[in-house]
């Protein structure tokens, strides 16, 4: 089974849209604590994927303990409904991770995955899932919610609208996909 979960709430996600100009914000106090509820729901043989930003690393290894993460580039914050612009400070890729145990895998050559149309950025994802994911493990993705919401409007055919606060997927919400999900 493959797991997808937003990252914790972040110093970004406070004072909205104003801090959004944060470099590398952190998970808030708030944000460790629905982290810290989710880790039960994940076992120890569960292979863990996030994004390459400070607040997924954050969540992924609250639900990790010390186990390896595998940082994966496509994972990178994405705008939804798509559109290519530049992304705000918060959203830059980070891979100056020297002081944690992490495989890194970059797909998209140095590219940012908001750089991607949704067609182009689903055709990765899918080449991804075919060549790295083990249909023996469960697979946690720790991302942001436009590549959930991209994922569940291609998989899923489900449309997202967002809410008052102009987020997609609220904290807490585990979105489960089974392989053929990608390949249907």
């Amino acid at each position: 089974m493959l797991y997808f979960i937003r990252h914790g709430q972040a110093e970004h996600n406070l004072n909205e849209p104003h801090n959004f100009d944060l470099k590398n914000p952190k998970l808030t106090k708030h944000g460790i604590n629905q982290i810290k509820k989710l880790r039960m729901l994940f076992n120890n043989n569960t292979k863990i994927w996030c994004s390459p930003t400070v607040r997924t690393i954050e969540s992924a290894q609250l639900i990790s303990g010390t186990a390896q993460l595998n940082i994966l580039d496509i994972l990178g914050p994405r705008t939804f409904p798509h559109k290519i612009c530049s992304m705000h400070n918060c959203d830059q890729l980070n891979f100056d991770l020297s002081n944690i145990n992490i495989s890194i895998i970059k797909l998209l050559n140095n590219v940012h995955p908001n750089d991607f149309t949704d067609e182009a950025f689903m055709n990765i994802f899918k080449n991804f899932i075919k060549n790295y994911v083990d249909e023996q493990y469960d697979h946690l993705f720790v991302t942001h919610d436009g590549v959930i919401a991209t994922l569940l409007k291609y998989c899923n055919d489900v449309s997202l609208d967002r809410d008052s606060n102009n987020d997609l997927i609220l904290y807490n919400e585990v979105h489960q996909f089974e392989m053929q999900n990608f390949f249907s």
